[in-house]
C-alpha cells in the first residue's frame, strides 16, 4: 500500500479557472449538447463581481455574441438587469451594471474554439444569447438596499485592502469570521485559531479518491471559498491537476461547520478565503 501524505497550507483568496474544451466534440446545431456545455463553461468560471455582492446586489444579466465561422467567439455584449437596489445617482448605477457585464462578458469571451454551424456545407456565424443568473443565497428574499457614489468609494476601499493582503483581516475588519471553538480567543489570535481549525477540519476528513490511487494521479489542488454574511460556506471551487481529486477537495470543505461571519462595525460581510491541499503518493 503506497503511503499518503497530506500538505496543507492557508492562503488568501485568488482566482482561477479550468482549462477543457470538450466542444470540439459537439455539434454547434445540437441544442441539447452544446447549451450543456455552455452552462458548465459558466459554472466553471463563474465568478460573483465583488463590488455587487459587497452591496448585496443581484442580477440577470443577458450575454449576446456570435460564433464566427472559424469557430472563435465575437461581439460579445451584454445588458444587467439589477435586483434588490435603489440608486441614489447615475453614476453609482453605471460602477454597479459595468461590474455584472465585465464578469458576464468575460465568461463568454473565455469559451475556447468552437465548431463552427455549418449550413448547406459551408460554415457560417451564428449569434447567440445565455442569460447568467448572479444570485446570493445569504440575503433576506425580498430586501432592497440604496447606493450612492459615496457607499461605492467605501465598498472599493473594503475590498482593495482585502484583495490586496498588506493588512491583517483585524485591520480590514472589525469582527473577523470566527470557527467554532475559537470564539473565547482575542481578536488577533481569531484567526491563527481560524486557520488551525481549518487544517484540522481537512485532515479529520481527508480522502484519498481510491481511483487516484489506483492510476498514481497526485498534486496540488487549490480552493477558494466565501464565508458569507450567514456563516454558509458557499463559492467553492477547486483547481488542480485532476478532477478526481478536485472533486474530493470540493466535498471536505462542503463539510465545514457553519462560521460566525465578519463584520465591518455592525455590518455582516462576505469574506473569501482560500486553502490548498496537496495529494501525494509515496
Amino acid at each position: 500500500m503506497k503511503k499518503l501524505i497530506l500538505l496543507l497550507v492557508f492562503i488568501p483568496a485568488v482566482s482561477f479557472g479550468q482549462n477543457k474544451n470538450p466542444f470540439l466534440d459537439c455539434d454547434i446545431n445540437d441544442n441539447s449538447c452544446f447549451q450543456k456545455l455552455i452552462n458548465k463553461h459558466v459554472l466553471d468560471n463563474f465568478e460573483y463581481p465583488e463590488l455587487a455582492g459587497y452591496f448585496d446586489v443581484q442580477a440577470m444579466v443577458n450575454v449576446n455574441y456570435t460564433i464566427d465561422k472559424n469557430g472563435v467567439v465575437k461581439n460579445v455584449s451584454s445588458s444587467a438587469a439589477l435586483i434588490g437596489v435603489a440608486f441614489e445617482d447615475v453614476d453609482s448605477k453605471k460602477i454597479i451594471s459595468d461590474t455584472f457585464e465585465k464578469a458576464a462578458n468575460s465568461i463568454i469571451e473565455s469559451l475556447p474554439k468552437i465548431n463552427p454551424s455549418i449550413v448547406d456545407g459551408i460554415a457560417v456565424d451564428k449569434k447567440f444569447r445565455t442569460p447568467i443568473l448572479y444570485r446570493l443565497s445569504d440575503i433576506e428574499k425580498g430586501s432592497m438596499i440604496s447606493i450612492n457614489i459615496n457607499k461605492i468609494d467605501n465598498g472599493m476601499d473594503f475590498l482593495n485592502k482585502l484583495n490586496n493582503g498588506n493588512s491583517p483581516l483585524a485591520e480590514i475588519l472589525s469582527l473577523v469570521p470566527v470557527f467554532p471553538g475559537c470564539e473565547k480567543l482575542s481578536e488577533t489570535k481569531k484567526t491563527e485559531c481560524f486557520q488551525d481549525k481549518m487544517n484540522r477540519h481537512i485532515t479529520q476528513n481527508f480522502r484519498y479518491p481510491e481511483i487516484a490511487q489506483e492510476k498514481g494521479i497526485q498534486g496540488k489542488i487549490s480552493i477558494k471559498f466565501v464565508v458569507g454574511k450567514d456563516g454558509n460556506i458557499s463559492g467553492i471551487k477547486a483547481r488542480g491537476p485532476d478532477p478526481l481529486l478536485a472533486k474530493e477537495a470540493i466535498r471536505i470543505i462542503s463539510l465545514l461547520p457553519k462560521i460566525k461571519p465578519g463584520e465591518i462595525g455592525d455590518i455582516k460581510v462576505r469574506v473569501p478565503y482560500s486553502t490548498s491541499i496537496t495529494f501525494k503518493l509515496m
